[in-house]
């Protein structure tokens, strides 16, 4: 039995930790299959088996698949990861999670879930996609703001967020994509010495620093889990996952003692919790785990990639620190080669668009991958990728299609170059970056001081309209569409 705050926070004073499943998240596998995720507070990796019931009836779930389970130190739950197989497209699902103790299985609330369209099918489509989200309330993003920000960079009282925006408007999209920077628990460090969250007298700073990055993932979780239980979460990795703080920043004022990279737990390094909590379909794609990964559904091939490790030999990523003694994320070029095979593999009659998601932008006002550009700009314009979706600037800015650095002439009326947008305004605890002073040439709609997300529509094999659409209210900010023949074949 376990008693603890955050058991507190379900409304619970104590409770067995391997019956209670939560934080439940879907994401599209290939084949139109379903990869499921969920957590249980405390460890229960060892005497226990996730299972998921499911079926078309919600009164008969006469199916079940089991799967595995995984945690870490510092973590305050675990992660159970089922799939779910051999689906019918285009279909209703209802489905219930429990953990087997010994034969013992408390089923969930029954949830649903929609299977993805097949590949080929041209009928319209769409999806959200939003980048540098966090968690929102006490620990993250609300009304409140340290004293260093600008006013426009917290919500207004009583305004919407992002996150409750996508639960509102959950069930208009096919699935809901977030480019990296979860939650910003990594940030739980500066959180705690600018004041914005109370400092804890006589505990050392490191230990509420952990014990906060923990708290913030678990409530990040449990706030996406209002749409993600229901509508597939697709997720890219950023840099805020990788390290819970630059540790050499802090110095603990009870000791004395500079709080260095290697003071932190293992467990809160080289992106831990992000391979822990979520379950992209890498593997089914042949890509590596979460860190990159496609899915074909309907008229698109959709590709995340990771600019978070090294992306091309020579070429490491910005801000790249990796422990050699922990898991390898992939050897050099790598994910450039499996990135050719993924593009020369479509065939535009059948999945006429392509869209690639990566977390840091290599065009725009403010480029935050320079090897970036390097690594993939060749690749993409080679093989006719159709849009390019970055994010990790805390704005919204939507580009002209870009070629070898050079604006396409045709602009948004069938360009053989991609289309780049750049959007990480869903909020994250001291909000908004301010406006740049100069403005790229390639720049088409720069707003700032906006929450927002953007919304997909593709219309048929030709047309797609991009949406830049505003937490608060709904409304539209930015709209363009891009008209392209498909006809463009590569060498």
């Amino acid at each position: 039995m376990i008693t603890s705050a955050l058991g507190a926070a379900f409304g619970l004073s104590t409770f067995t930790a391997a019956t209670l499943t939560y934080q439940h998240r879907l994401a599209i596998s290939s084949d139109t299959g379903i990869n499921v995720a969920f957590n249980t507070l405390g460890n229960t990796t060892a005497e226990a088996t996730p299972v998921v019931y499911y079926g078309r009836s919600r009164d008969d779930l006469d199916m079940y698949a089991i799967g595995t389970s995984s945690s870490y130190a510092t973590a305050r739950s675990t992660t159970h990861k089922v799939p779910l197989r051999d689906l019918e497209s285009d279909t209703q699902y209802h489905y219930q999670t429990c953990l087997d103790v010994y034969g013992s299985c408390l089923r969930s609330p029954t949830y649903s879930f929609k299977t993805a369209v097949s590949a080929g099918d041209h009928a319209e489509y769409k999806f959200a996609a939003l980048g540098d989200m966090g968690v929102m309330g006490s620990l993250g993003l609300s009304s409140k703001a340290p004293e260093s920000v600008e006013d426009f960079s917290k919500l207004d009282e009583g305004e919407r967020s992002t996150m409750k925006a996508l639960i509102d408007n959950q069930r208009k999209y096919q699935f809901i994509l977030q480019n990296g920077d979860f939650a910003y628990a990594d940030d739980a460090g500066k959180e705690i010495t600018s004041g914005f969250i109370d400092r804890i007298p006589d505990e050392p700073l490191l230990q509420q620093m952990s014990e906060t990055y923990e708290l913030i993932l678990e409530a990040f979780f449990n706030q996406t889990s209002e749409f993600a239980r229901s509508v597939p979460y697709m997720a890219g990795v950023g840099n805020h996952e990788q390290l819970l703080t630059r540790g050499n920043m802090y110095t603990d004022e009870l000791t004395n003692h500079t709080i260095m990279v290697d003071d932190i737990p293992t467990g809160q390094r080289n992106f831990t919790f992000y391979k822990d909590k979520f379950y992209m379909p890498g593997d089914e794609s042949g890509g590596l785990g979460n860190f990159w990964w496609s899915v074909d559904v309907g008229p698109l091939k959709l590709i995340q990639l990771n600019t978070e490790s090294d992306i091309k030999d020579g070429v490491p990523s910005p801000g790249a620190r990796r422990d050699p003694a922990l898991e390898d994320y992939g050897e050099p070029n790598e994910q450039l080669e499996w990135l050719e095979n993924e593009l020369r593999s479509v065939n535009r009659g059948i999945t006429p668009w392509v869209m690639i998601s990566a977390h840091r932008p290599w065009y725009g006002t403010w480029r935050g991958c320079p090897g970036c550009l390097e690594a993939f700009d060749e690749l993409i314009v080679k093989y006719g990728v159709d849009v390019v979706y970055n994010s990790h600037i805390h704005l919204y800015e939507r580009l002209a299609p870009l070629a070898n650095g050079t604006v396409d002439d045709n602009e948004l009326n069938n360009p053989r170059a991609p289309w780049y947008i750049v959007s990480g305004a869903a909020g994250h605890y001291d909000g908004l970056d301010d406006m740049p002073d100069n403005i790229a040439v390639e720049s088409r709609r720069l707003i700032q001081g906006e929450f927002g997300y953007d919304e997909f529509t593709i219309h048929n094999r030709t047309h797609l309209t991009h949406a830049f659409v505003a937490s608060k209210n709904d409304s539209v900010l930015d709209i363009s569409t891009l008209y392209k023949t498909h006809e463009y074949k590569h060498d």
